[in-house]
């Protein structure tokens, strides 16, 4: 059983086209109230594939529309939009081996998630599968199922995208689920970091694909540099070692100071402020991971100062 947990907010008409995407896959979809008696398809006997939707809080009419349209989905409504705390819910409620994380605006090639169950069960050390994430709006019209896949095409990473993630449920049970006070940003590569702490792979595979509508107007938006200058701080101390978390802010004072300047803004000043008054949680919540994962990981602390010039 494969669990798709989509996370969405205002986004009805994206939303609809994700479900319809992922509803064509070459893996067997399984509404909750389709019999699991239903044949399977040659070669996948444990198959099946569920779709579980958590809205956070939309306002924009989604609950009656998905809910006329795909009563076969798992919805859940929650009463206030939490961020990513409403992957947490899903995927708690996922009855899946493997979990698969969209975006409301993103969906999997059609043949990925067979690929992705195939990479799984060759190694039970991946923990998890990092689709490879286009831009639908170059890619939508013309998508290709190409026939030929290579197990052995696929390598170590050590960070995920979250519009396109396939997650072994053991592997949350040990690792841990997303950690909610992000709110959104920077909450894939904390997860990427306690999954390989707690001794799983991340393996990339760059014909497992996902489809990704790219937003331009939420990135330049002020909530973007501040939740990722903000998150940023978080994700340093709350795994890196001391003297590698002390270079890193000093880093991230200094750039998040030149972008004050430059782009004439004090949301970053906001952001590190607002960081430093949740010190306490952050620590509390605080274990340093091997040094080596988080030179892998090769985090660019001015990329979150320079993506909004």
């Amino acid at each position: 059983m494969v669990s798709i947990v989509i996370l969405t907010w205002n986004r009805k008409d994206d939303l609809i086209k994700t479900i319809d995407e992922v509803k064509k896959s070459t893996y067997i979809y399984r509404g909750h109230n389709t019999p699991t008696s239903s044949p399977p398809l040659e070669g996948w006997e444990r198959g099946g594939m569920e779709i579980i939707v958590v809205d956070n809080n939309s306002e924009d009419g989604t609950p009656a529309v998905i809910k006329e349209k795909f009563p076969d989905v798992i919805f859940i409504r929650l009463e206030k939009n939490i961020g990513i705390g409403g992957y947490n819910i899903g995927m708690r409620k996922a009855r899946g081996e493997y979990i698969v994380l969209l975006d409301s605006d993103s969906f999997p090639e059609r043949n990925a998630i067979e690929r992705m169950v195939k990479i799984f069960e060759s190694d039970n050390k991946i923990g998890a599968v990092a689709f490879e994430v286009h831009n639908s709006q170059l890619t939508t019209n013309n998508l290709q199922l190409t026939t030929q896949f290579n197990l052995r095409r696929g390598r170590d990473v050590y960070g995920y995208n979250g519009a396109g993630v396939g997650i072994r449920k053991e592997c949350l049970e040990r690792a841990g689920y997303l950690f909610e006070p992000y709110f959104l940003y920077f909450n894939e590569q904390d997860h990427a970091f306690r999954i390989l702490q707690s001794g799983y792979k991340i393996k990339f595979h760059p014909e497992i694909i996902a489809y990704h509508k790219t937003s331009a107007s939420s990135r330049l938006s002020s909530s973007a540099p501040y939740f990722y200058t903000r998150n940023l701080l978080w994700l340093i101390w709350r795994f890196y070692p001391i003297r590698y978390a002390f270079v890193s802010t000093i880093l991230l004072f200094f750039y998040a100071s030149l972008s004050t300047i430059q782009q004439r803004t004090f949301i970053y000043m906001k952001a590190i402020l607002d960081a430093i008054l949740g010190f306490s949680m952050v620590l509390s919540n605080r274990f340093v991971i091997d040094i080596n994962i988080i030179k892998n990981a090769r985090i660019p602390i001015r990329w979150a100062f320079t993506a909004y010039i």
